[in-house]
């Protein structure tokens, strides 16, 4: 009797599939998917290339299919995105999944011509086999990031921003600098942010700034990447270490990026992208082993095109990655790595030869302190270099006494220059009580008579 109902089961089911010519699935809707596929193949025109020609529509079926980059989707499809390849997949859409009958799977035997419908009850179907994840590690520093409430109308454009990215030789200028600017607004949340912090996909999105003719590309490219890193250990992390055996020189782009860079806003783009990806100690170590410090120490001293702004941005990076321990808490293991070799002491400097055990090398203190002069005649002569605003001037002030804070005047050579402390001494003339200066907005008086023990100027 069951067998009986299986074979009669079978045949009502297999008429439809013979009067419609369809061989391959039937769906729980059956008239909705026929309503869907039709409307796809009324479009008639296809797209080809050198090697092959497919729909400009996409036809869904009831299997997962990747789609082309430039195939348009029919409404109602369901879309699915690898976030390590990239490939985008389409199937129909079935809203009555999960009812009477589990699945129909058509099978064609070999060597034969006729076709063979077997149904599965939902009752007889075999639960799917499902592999728990893993349960995440008890000592995750980061902790959850939690998905955002508009994730759903999100996904959609992130997910085909993404895919112009990765394969942006297939797009026009216009394309991905819209496909950035999208990503741009969403990269800013967390939860995107890990999302695009792939290795293909942030390796994307340094080949568009290393290589790209567009500076306006080139600017928004290291404005994704950096978004996407900032406040993001996690993303970060996945960045550098979820690819196996995919390579990111994150750190190593940037600079190399950074060197040939002729455009001001692109650079300065550039410029805080590395200042979010240093944030890790594997990165920071790249920094170091690539001779990061004296790298930037020469576009420093170049930069003289953008009113001092980039000087402003590589102080500020000095700063707060190897002067100010503060700076360093925010990510695991990274705050103990800055110390010393004494603590500081204006009457007891850093000497080359102490034996204390440290974390920063000689070497890239050395470096470090080779900012110590050309900080000094980038204020002293910030007039001739076009330096006029107070927020600028405060960023290199900054930099000059962290640095005389940490390891004292006169450590390793770091000495003022007579012109500096005379051109100095005149900032802080005049008003001495700061909080008269504060109506006045001279605020870079303001920060100069705060620091001027630390620079013991008189």
């Amino acid at each position: 009797m069951k067998a009986s109902f299986r074979f009669l089961a079978s045949l009502v089911l297999l008429l439809p599939l013979l009067s419609s010519g369809l061989a391959s699935t039937i769906p729980s809707d059956p008239g909705s998917t026929a309503e869907a596929l039709t409307s796809a193949e009324g479009r008639e025109s296809d797209i080809c290339h050198k090697t092959h020609c497919y729909p400009r529509v996409f036809t869904p079926t009831m299997e997962w299919q990747v789609i082309e980059p430039d195939q348009e989707i029919p409404p109602g499809a369901h879309i699915r995105l690898n976030m390590q390849t990239g490939v985008r997949e389409c199937k129909v859409n079935i809203p009555g999944e999960g009812s009477e009958y589990k699945a129909v799977a058509v099978e064609l035997p070999p060597n034969e011509g006729s076709a063979s419908v077997v149904v599965v009850s939902a009752e007889e179907a075999p639960a799917p086999s499902i592999k728990p994840p893993p349960p995440p590690p008890n000592d995750d520093p980061y902790g959850a990031i939690k998905v955002p409430t508009t994730a759903q109308s999100e996904e959609l454009p992130f997910t085909d921003a993404v895919s112009v990215i990765l394969d942006s030789k297939s797009f026009s200028d216009t394309k991905l600098n819209d496909a950035l600017f999208s990503l741009e607004g969403l990269v800013h949340e967390m939860y995107w942010g890990l999302q695009i912090a792939t290795p293909k996909s942030v390796n994307a999105l340094l080949n568009l700034v290393h290589t790209s003719t567009n500076p306006s590309i080139r600017k928004s490219a290291a404005l994704v990447i950096g978004s996407a890193l900032q406040n993001n250990p996690k993303a970060l992390k996945n960045a550098i270490n979820g690819g196996g055996k995919i390579e990111v020189r994150l750190i190593e782009t940037l600079l190399v990026a950074l060197e040939h860079e002729t455009d001001d806003s692109a650079r300065l783009r550039i410029m805080y992208a590395l200042s979010q990806g240093i944030k890790s100690n594997r990165t920071y170590e790249d920094f170091i082993r690539i001779g990061g410090i004296r790298k930037l120490l020469d576009l420093f001293q170049k930069a003289d095109t953008d009113g001092g702004e980039f000087k402003g941005k590589v102080s500020t990076f000095v700063e707060d990655n190897f002067l100010n321990d503060d700076m360093k808490t925010e990510f695991p293991s990274q705050k103990d790595r800055h110390k010393p070799n004494t603590p500081h002491d204006k009457q007891k400097p850093l000497q080359p030869n102490s034996n204390e055990p440290n974390s920063q090398s000689l070497t890239t203190i050395q470096d470090v302190l080779q900012f110590c002069r050309p900080l000094q005649e980038a204020l002293l002569n910030s007039e001739s270099n076009g330096i006029t605003g107070n927020e600028v001037k405060i960023k290199i002030l900054n930099a000059l006494a962290a640095m005389e804070t940490k390891y004292g005047r006169g450590a390793l050579n770091c000495v003022h220059l007579q012109e500096f402390d005379q051109w100095f001494s005149r900032q802080i003339s005049g008003e001495r009580d700061v909080a008269k200066l504060e109506g006045a907005g001279e605020w870079f008086k303001i920060r100069a008579l705060e620091v001027k023990d630390t620079l013991v100027i008189s």
